[in-house]
């Protein structure tokens, strides 16, 4: 799979509005002080305080480098991931704190992970001396990358001492980034050796350690828990797939305006089909719309020397100012402003 085609699975993605809620508490966002971290996302407010929202890999990336600027803490992903308590994650939580010990849990967190993250894969390896959790790298990620991966590390980290009461010293961490300048916060906040610059994410789990019984066990909320991840994962893979096909039309056609009606007819449905399986997904066409139109129109910004009015004309608007309104809508901020933003 090539470069782009990570990068438009990534931007489709969507992760749960409650992490980036739980991040705005603890760097002491509040209404009257959001405007800046929401910066960029085209966020409100109102959206950020939702109870079980969604935002896409875009806003929940331009959120963090928010939260990274307010807080000038370049640990914040390591100390955040034990703020995320198993409850945080919703059925995925409620699945992990009823399973029958380390191991268990951990399989059920490979195996669900992506019902809370969608850009989130990983995998379990079994090896005479560890459980090894593997997070799938994506070199896309940009500036968001190193975050995402020590918080993943963090949170995973949490969820073994939360079952044996202790720390976990003797496990193992690899990232594929280099050594950043803030080492001394890893040895602060990972319990275990650290190593950088490796061929793959990998969280390290002494394989004695997996057969330790967890407190929580519960078979039958763990039953019920695993049902409603099974659910999430159907509507999931059901919502990609009219999302996706819609998409991959728009993008395959740039400058070409698309009305639902011309949608509908090229993908052999009627309008009205259209409209109620993107709904079942709380999803709008004009939502994907804006989606494609924004991911578009930051890859013409950053990756090609054209003007503004020459981008708005290459994704389908005929007229400048209509354009500009939407870019103020899409990213709360002037085309300029975020140019400048992202200079560096």
């Amino acid at each position: 799979m090539g470069l782009q085609e990570v990068n438009k699975q990534l931007d489709s993605s969507q992760v749960s509005i409650i992490y980036s809620r739980l991040l705005a508490r603890e760097i002491g966002i509040n209404k009257d002080n959001a405007e800046t971290f929401l910066k960029g996302t085209g966020l409100s407010y109102e959206q950020l305080s939702s109870l079980d929202g969604k935002i896409t890999f875009v806003q929940q990336a331009q959120l963090t480098k928010n939260a990274r600027e307010i807080s000038n803490d370049p640990v914040l992903a390591l100390w955040m991931g034990p703020k995320l308590h198993l409850a945080t994650h919703g059925p995925v939580g409620m699945a992990l704190i009823a399973s029958e010990n380390i191991q268990a849990m951990m399989e059920t967190f490979v195996k669900y992970s992506s019902v809370r993250a969608q850009f989130l894969r990983m995998s379990l390896h079994i090896t005479p001396e560890y459980l090894v959790v593997e997070i799938q790298d994506e070199p896309g990620m940009g500036d968001f990358h190193d975050f995402f991966y020590e918080l993943v590390m963090s949170t995973l980290q949490y969820v073994v001492e939360e079952i044996t009461g202790a720390p976990l010293n003797d496990g193992r961490y690899c990232f594929t980034h280099a050594k950043p300048d803030y080492f001394s916060g890893y040895q602060q906040w990972l319990h275990s050796p650290v190593e950088f610059n490796g061929q793959r994410n990998l969280f390290c789990v002494p394989r004695a350690l997996g057969k330790i019984p967890s407190p929580y066990f519960d078979q039958t909320l763990l039953d019920h828990a695993i049902l409603l991840c099974e659910q999430r994962l159907n509507e999931q893979q059901e919502e990609l797939e009219v999302v996706k096909r819609i998409q991959k039309l728009l993008f395959d056609n740039p400058g070409k305006i698309w009305s639902l009606a011309n949608v509908a007819k090229a993908l052999n449905t009627s309008p009205r089909t259209l409209m109620r399986k993107l709904k079942a997904h709380d999803k709008t066409y004009k939502q994907v719309l804006d989606d494609v139109h924004k991911e578009m129109v930051v890859r013409y910004l950053m990756h090609k020397n054209l003007s503004i009015d020459r981008i708005g004309y290459l994704i389908g608007y005929s007229d400048a100012s209509s354009f500009r309104r939407s870019f103020k809508r899409w990213f709360g901020m002037t085309p300029s402003q975020y140019v400048e933003q992202h200079k560096a």
